[in-house]
């Protein structure tokens, strides 16, 4: 499983977390039109299909997020709340995985800090404002 520390490692059960908040700038975001929008995050945004083959830009959000190092899928559970007021709207991020390498692989591919040199598009638009990692243990250990 991506989220949990395997059996017979050290924290074994439990997760390491990542939180951020990101500030989303939509007045940019919205002066592209649709199409544009969907190529930045790598999904249509009529129908909110993931897009395939030479249509998926190598700077899209999907593209950047959807990791395999040395053949291994870097996958990390996910979640997110989208918050507002009038000032301020953006994301709260929260991400789960079995070892901190998968958060460094995700954001080093995010800021373009791998060989190919390359951004998300995503952060052209939202901005993270705070970043924290954190360790959850397992229940059993809690007990």
């Amino acid at each position: 499983m991506a989220a949990l520390i395997p059996d017979g490692q050290v924290g074994a059960g439990g997760s390491y977390v990542l939180s951020q908040k990101w500030i989303h700038g939509l007045t940019a975001f919205k002066q592209l039109s649709d199409h544009q929008q969907g190529l930045v995050v790598g999904r249509s945004k009529d129908e909110n299909r993931k897009l395939a083959g030479d249509k998926m830009p190598e700077d899209s959000h999907i593209s950047r997020t959807d990791l395999k190092i040395d053949g291994q899928a870097m996958k990390i559970y996910r979640r997110s709340d989208p918050f507002g007021n009038g000032t301020e709207h953006g994301l709260y991020f929260w991400a789960f995985a079995c070892e901190v390498r998968r958060f460094q692989s995700h954001l080093e591919c995010m800021l373009g800090l791998t060989e190919d040199g390359i951004h998300d598009r995503l952060i052209d638009f939202s901005k993270a404002a705070t970043t924290f990692y954190w360790f959850a243990p397992s229940n059993d250990d809690l007990a």
